[in-house]
């Protein structure tokens, strides 16, 4: 699954299919896009948390992976969640 962000600044993501969410986390630039998980093809639901830097409190939501879309073509990824609105974290902290 990528990531693309649409949060108007860089933010750092990762996901995982449980809470329990591994340490690696992707530096995204603001309108970049980022490969942030790969273990999608089981999962049904993905826990996500999205923060500023590893200092801030991070932004954390479940997406279902079937309502995600297709990322555009060149894109090496299944799915792509879109970080925007409340997906996306203070950028004060």
């Amino acid at each position: 699954m990528s990531a693309l962000n649409h949060c108007g600044h860089d933010v750092e993501a990762r996901a995982e299919s449980l809470p329990e969410i591994s340490v690696n986390w992707s530096k995204i630039e603001s309108d970049g896009r980022d490969h942030i998980v790969s273990e999608v093809d089981d999962a049904v639901q993905l826990y996500v948390e999205v923060r500023t830097n590893k200092d801030t409190t991070p932004v954390e939501f479940m997406v279902d992976v079937e309502d995600l879309p297709q990322p555009p073509e060149g894109v090496n990824d299944d799915v792509e969640i879109v970080l925007e609105g409340d997906r996306c974290p203070d950028p004060t902290g």
